[in-house]
C-alpha cells in the first residue's frame, strides 16, 4: 500500500507536481476514510 503510494507520488512528480499535490490531498482523504 505505502509502496504504491509512494510510485505513484514519484511519477506524478516527474510528470505533472500540480497534479501530484492534488493527489496527495485525494490520498490523504481516502486515508481518513479508511481510518
Amino acid at each position: 500500500m505505502i509502496t504504491e503510494a509512494l510510485v505513484l507520488y514519484i511519477i506524478l512528480r516527474v510528470v505533472a507536481p500540480k497534479k501530484a499535490a492534488r493527489l496527495l490531498e485525494w490520498l490523504r482523504r481516502f486515508a481518513r476514510r479508511r481510518n
